[in-house]
């Protein structure tokens, strides 16, 4: 008897499923865990094929998509995706050449607000 071909959905229903099982074992908190996730389903999304096939080129028009979204997207935020693409190659894909060149942005430096001579005495 031969088994039907696996649909693109199973494959990300399969390759979800992995990840979260990793996640669990490294202890990520359900935020985490559903945060991670939904990153990748947007990656995933973008591109319209599982990550299992897609590669640093990939990983870096994905990246030039959410810098252009800035300033609406904070630094924070694109950590999560830098931190969940870099979870899913790096640990369940076992290929952390994809993501290697990934650097963490930065929060804008913010200046002390400065006190008027009346607010200081």
């Amino acid at each position: 008897m031969s088994q039907a071909p696996q649909t693109k959905e199973a494959n990300v229903t399969k390759l979800r499923m992995h990840m979260m099982q990793d996640l669990d074992l490294g202890g990520y908190s359900p935020v985490t865990k559903a945060t991670y996730v939904q990153c990748v389903a947007m990656f995933a999304r973008f591109h319209g094929k599982s990550p299992e096939q897609l590669g640093q080129p990939e990983v870096r028009a994905w990246v030039d998509h959410l810098l252009k979204q800035r300033p609406k997207l904070s630094p924070q935020r694109l950590r999560q995706h830098f931190a969940a693409l870099r979870f899913l190659y790096g640990k369940t894909l076992g290929r952390p050449e994809v993501t290697a060149f990934l650097s963490w942005p930065r929060d804008a430096k913010k200046l002390p607000e400065v006190l008027t001579e009346g607010q200081v005495y």
